[in-house]
């Protein structure tokens, strides 16, 4: 499945796109399929943490997406502690619950976390992150 992560802000304005090697094709609620995100992104990280890279260089490409995001960096994480896993699947639960994050399968817009999805290998994924406007009640 080809997972696309958007987020709506100023600072972040680079759509990443990620390649996952899993079928769901035989249904998967959206909470399991979030569940399961959390846990491949949190292995990631683990993975990226425990890297020891003297030197990283960026291909030009890397230096041009990071500066149009308005942040060029190695992707270093000095946080010494990593998240728990629990709360970061509470975290993404509650996000969706509350339409903090919203799920595309395809062009269909998941709205429950019961909800069933089938999910193949050429499946498009999109997580959109949205953000709240601050200072005025609509």
């Amino acid at each position: 499945m080809k997972i696309n992560v958007k987020c709506i802000t100023k600072g972040n304005r680079v759509i990443e796109t990620k390649v996952i090697d899993r079928d769901f094709s035989g249904g998967v609620t959206v909470r399991e399929f979030l569940e399961f995100m959390v846990e491949h992104t949190l292995q990631e990280y683990k993975e990226r943490k425990e890297q020891t890279e003297l030197i990283k260089v960026l291909t030009e490409q890397e230096i041009k997406d990071r500066a149009y995001a308005g942040r060029v960096d190695f992707d270093t994480n000095n946080g010494l502690k990593l998240p728990d896993p629990e709360e970061a699947k509470k975290n993404a639960l509650e996000s969706f619950e509350d339409g903090v994050t919203v799920l595309f399968v395809g062009d269909h817009k998941a709205e429950s976390l019961t909800e069933v999805l089938h999910i193949g290998q050429d499946t498009e994924i999109t997580f959109i992150k949205l953000t709240m406007m601050a200072g005025r009640l609509w």
